[in-house]
């Protein structure tokens, strides 16, 4: 598999744009760098009027952006049809589990067709839309399914990142679709039990891998490594995680493992409230170092933080803020924007969440 981060783009979907003439509508479609080589923009970050200044600081004059998609409605930006599809993944994703929970057999050719579309119909700038609004479309109720679609999603996004090839793509798309669905076998009263869970209780909940690894094997025309995510996405790099302890780790299980503690963290639940993504980055910044592929690490949460500038986040005294930067190399140090008035805070303590 490629390891090269290659954002996605070909000469048919940028254009050299005038900073000036830049909206918010506009997405960076190539990295920004000063005189001096520092990076001053990531691709993918949408372009405020504090970045049209900073660019303009750094003398710069002219970027490239995707073209603008057109909505249904005619207005230049984004169309609902992402949310449509989102919905109707879940909704796609809620049968099968509840067909396996009933004894029958998974639909594999179901999973592979919802994994072509999720490939063909989500590009930069509806990826961009869906992260924005991520926070609106996840549901308590329907964790179990909306996680699977978005660890599928969060997946798909670095394995583009990272330059993989189409196939690879939708190997990546489907091991995070499966990567619970071992879950089937755990009781309900403790996968949604409110309270903390017992010990014996955290011992049923890690025998999923395994109960996953073995569904899947009955799958004869499944792709090995789509199983092998499927039993190694809890096991970290130093050793700590299960259900073997061991530290050779694919290459999709890497990627699968990372969306996987994004998503959970970040996901309100019966028993707890979702952190910020900043929150998110910092853990990983700090615990997750020794857990977690830097390299992929590092690609998600800079490709991750550039599709959150623009955003509106809430500090814990009720006081909003629009962020408008954030640094490449520092992104729990956003820059926000409160009464035309422009300062940086640390994320990962002040905001309670992303609006």
């Amino acid at each position: 598999m490629a390891s090269n981060v290659i954002p996605e783009m070909n000469f048919d979907n940028f254009a050299e744009k005038s900073v000036t003439d830049c909206t918010e509508s506009d997405i960076l479609a190539a990295d920004v760098f000063n005189s001096n080589g520092y990076r001053l923009l990531s691709v993918n970050t949408v372009i405020t009027d504090y970045i049209k200044i900073h660019l303009g600081l750094n003398c710069i004059r002219t970027i490239r952006v995707y073209k603008t998609i057109k909505s249904e409605t005619g207005n230049s930006g984004f169309s609902d049809s992402s949310i449509k599809n989102y919905g109707d993944t879940v909704c796609s994703i809620k049968k099968i589990i509840t067909s396996l929970s009933a004894g029958h057999t998974l639909d594999y050719d179901e999973i592979a067709k919802i994994s072509d579309i999720m490939v063909e119909n989500t590009d930069i700038s509806r990826s961009c839309y869906i992260v924005k609004n991520m926070s609106h479309l996840k549901s308590v109720d329907e964790y179990t399914y909306t996680h699977s679609v978005n660890v599928a999603f969060y997946s798909m996004l670095m394995a583009k990142w990272l330059g993989f090839h189409e196939k690879e793509i939708s190997l990546t798309v489907q091991s995070g679709l499966l990567h619970d669905i071992g879950k089937v076998k755990i009781p309900p009263s403790i996968l949604k039990k409110k309270g903390p869970l017992t010990e014996n209780e955290f011992s049923i909940i890690k025998t999923h891998p395994l109960h996953s690894y073995e569904l899947l094997s009955e799958c004869s025309n499944m792709d090995m490594q789509i199983k092998e995510v499927s039993l190694l996405h809890h096991e970290r790099l130093n050793g700590s995680g299960y259900p073997k302890g061991i530290t050779s780790i694919s290459l999709l299980a890497r990627i699968v493992s990372i969306a996987d503690v994004y998503d959970a963290m970040t996901s309100d639940r019966v028993y707890k409230k979702g952190v910020t993504p900043f929150k998110a980055f910092e853990f990983f910044l700090q615990k997750g170092i020794s857990l977690f592929d830097w390299h992929i690490l590092n690609v998600f949460i800079t490709n991750m933080s550039a599709f959150l500038v623009g955003s509106t986040v809430e500090f814990t005294s009720g006081l909003k803020a629009r962020i408008v930067y954030i640094p490449p190399d520092k992104p729990l140090r956003p820059m926000a924007c409160i009464n035309s008035n422009f300062f940086d805070f640390s994320a990962a303590d002040d905001i309670e969440r992303i609006v």
